[in-house]
């Protein structure tokens, strides 16, 4: 069985950020009739290391909260639906209405965003992208619960994995191209803390390291940082990656000074 490890930074996973005058970075923390709007990015090391099981983990435990209104959003979709995956763990509460999921924009082809929307002549710039999520967030009716509201955002492939393709975006080779930006960049100006899933794999520590330097040096918060156990065998030997990778980022964590924001739960 698959079992998370979670490492929290700081003691709220869906803590509230202070709300800023810039008309994006508000999106983290927006004040609406008396009720809070929460929102969250999700971002992976890399592909497949269980950012949509870590969301779906998310938005069924804050549904679990009877005053909690739930917005589940993937903007970039690939072949696939992360979001009907997310769909089948809500449980009850989807079907009371409190659990609301968003795929803004999909393609069918099973690759990278920015390799899919060329492949199938779909363009869709960053402007447009951070234009829907924008949308979607203020379109959350605050009128539909007398309590606080939670979105989940779930990020595409790795932290520097393109987005999707656009003659709109600056391309880097010439007119001619079109230009994409990495999923960090992409979402950096929304000013969303960050629920990190880290490669619990063989080779995962220095995936996961590149990664969160990544996001640290783009201004991120990163609230809380979660393994999925992955094991194998070699020589007869059961090797717990995902354990030993989590208690590896613990070791780093506290050579930044940083040991008493680091638990397993």
């Amino acid at each position: 069985m698959r079992r998370l490890l979670v490492h929290p930074v700081h003691k709220h996973v869906l803590s509230r950020r202070d709300a800023t005058t810039c008309s994006r970075r508000r999106l983290a923390s927006v004040q609406t009739e008396g009720n809070r709007h929460r929102a969250h990015a999700v971002f992976g090391a890399n592909t497949d290391v269980g950012k949509s099981v870590v969301s779906a983990g998310l938005v069924q435990a804050a549904a679990s909260f009877e005053n909690l209104v739930v917005n589940y959003i993937k903007p970039l979709q690939c072949g696939g639906s992360d979001e009907s995956f997310v769909q089948r763990h809500f449980g009850s509460n989807y079907y009371h209405g409190r659990v609301e999921s968003h795929t803004l924009f999909n393609w069918e082809t099973p690759a990278s965003p920015h390799l899919a929307s060329r492949l199938e002549g779909a363009p869709v710039s960053d402007k447009d992208v951070l234009r829907r999520v924008g949308a979607t967030l203020d379109g959350v009716n605050p009128k539909r619960s007398k309590g606080d509201f939670v979105t989940i955002l779930e990020t595409a492939g790795g932290v520097l994995s393109p987005s999707s393709s656009s003659p709109q975006n600056k391309p880097s080779l010439g007119n001619e191209f079109w230009g994409w930006s990495t999923q960090a960049d992409l979402y950096s100006s929304l000013g969303l803390p960050v629920v990190f899933v880290g490669d619990g794999r063989l080779g995962g520590i220095s995936v996961t390291l590149s990664s969160l330097e990544a996001l640290w040096s783009r201004g991120y918060k990163v609230d809380a940082i979660v393994f999925i156990e992955g094991k194998t065998e070699e020589d007869g030997t059961e090797i717990n990656f995902g354990e030993g990778n989590a208690e590896a980022l613990r070791e780093y964590m506290s050579m930044r000074g940083e040991m008493n924001k680091v638990h397993t739960v």
